[in-house]
């Protein structure tokens, strides 16, 4: 693997201090024999002497290939800078009418080490700008390594939703370019997603990780402790494989009251965001437990999905999960039993909603036990014989 110059260079004296070397060239990147990418790059490389002798320069990059941050269902718009310094100290070189530093180790560091980085600079958008996950003011840093392109990125992480902002935080994380495609795993590791609405009627909060894999198996970013594998696919079950992006929620959904941390639904689990027509879908996988002052009432399985959605008439919350009793039948006792089925129901729109559970269309009332009565609520609902 690696990266060469190609083209015109133009060399003169740098006083006593080295050379100054302006180039307009064709930059490689080759990995396993295959070019990920190439660039036409402009600018001024330095070769310095003294105590700290080496190479260093930051050159103008433009495409000429394939952007290697776009693909299926998502874009980059931004700009690619070539930043090189084998001197192990920070350097000044001049960039047409003024002068940039190269800091004295790879992604900013202070740190000094020899080094051949790719920085990109601007917006990734994973779905469209008023629909999306959003990564704004991303700061990419990208080196070639034995598996592709090996990336170190820093943005912030949002969330719009019909044309409005409900999550902006920042987020860090890595991703790989390589022959096969593209994958990343950028994190907010702690982090709330609240009820936009006034009444605070529930709330995701936990780890939040922007996954994206578009290969078709599963990758690993990093080595060690700092491993992060991404699934060959989207879900609970990493299915379809296939060309995916989703936001991954490990952590809990507080429902009924989210300011309360001891009283209310509390689903603790996992939750896979994406971006769809009609909303933001949620597929949910977890645990639900119902408390009253600290004190666990029922616990059960839960699976399913919820469609938030922020505009038109009735925004907000909408779900029919399916409920699985573990132990402790709440209807159940001494000389009694229930048989049937448990459901958890959500609606916070305040309106009457159709959704989609399996092949099935379920319709959930606009308030509370069935009522037509428009009220925000969430109930478990239990279909049988005591």
């Amino acid at each position: 693997h690696r990266c060469s110059l190609g083209g015109d260079f133009y060399l003169s004296v740098r006083g006593t201090t080295g050379l100054i070397v302006s180039a307009n060239v064709n930059f490689v990147t080759t990995v396993g024999g295959l070019n990920l990418l190439t660039m036409n790059a402009t600018g001024v490389l330095v070769v310095a002497a003294g105590n700290n002798p080496g190479l260093a320069g930051d050159l103008t990059l433009t495409l000429i290939g394939a952007d290697p941050l776009d693909g299926n269902g998502f874009t980059f718009n931004g700009t690619f800078d070539l930043q090189v310094n084998t001197t192990g100290v920070k350097q000044t070189v001049a960039v047409g009418n003024s002068t940039t530093t190269i800091s004295a180790g790879p992604n900013n560091s202070n740190i000094g080490s020899s080094y051949v980085e790719i920085h990109a600079a601007g917006n990734l958008i994973f779905g469209v700008a008023n629909n999306g996950f959003l990564l704004n003011n991303a700061s990419l840093y990208m080196a070639v390594g034995t598996n592709g392109l090996a990336v170190s990125a820093s943005a912030t992480l949002a969330i719009e939703v019909e044309g409005e902002q409900i999550f902006s935080l920042t987020a860090s994380g890595g991703m790989l370019i390589s022959s096969a495609g593209f994958a990343a795993s950028i994190t907010v590791k702690s982090a709330a997603l609240n009820d936009p609405a006034s009444t605070n009627f529930y709330s995701f909060n936990g780890t939040f990780t922007l996954q994206v894999n578009t290969t078709g198996a599963q990758q690993t970013i990093g080595s060690g402790s700092t491993a992060v594998v991404i699934p060959a696919g989207p879900g609970p079950n990493s299915l379809p494989v296939g060309p995916y992006f989703q936001l991954y929620i490990n952590g809990t959904l507080a429902m009924g009251n989210a300011g309360s941390t001891d009283t209310g639904m509390f689903l603790n689990g996992s939750f896979y965001l994406a971006i769809t027509s009609s909303g933001l879908t949620i597929t949910a996988n977890g645990v639900l437990n119902a408390e009253v002052a600290g004190s666990s009432l029922l616990t059960m399985t839960a699976t399913g999905a919820l469609v938030l959605t922020t505009t038109g008439n009735n925004p907000g919350l909408v779900a029919d999960l399916t409920l699985t009793v573990g132990s402790g039948n709440p209807l159940s006792g001494s000389g009694f039993s229930f048989n049937g089925s448990f459901n958890l129901v959500i609606n916070t729109t305040e309106a009457q909603q159709t959704v989609t559970v399996g092949s099935s269309m379920i319709t959930i009332a606009a308030g509370q036990n069935g009522s037509s009565s428009p009220a925000a609520y969430v109930e478990v609902q239990a279909k049988g014989a005591i």
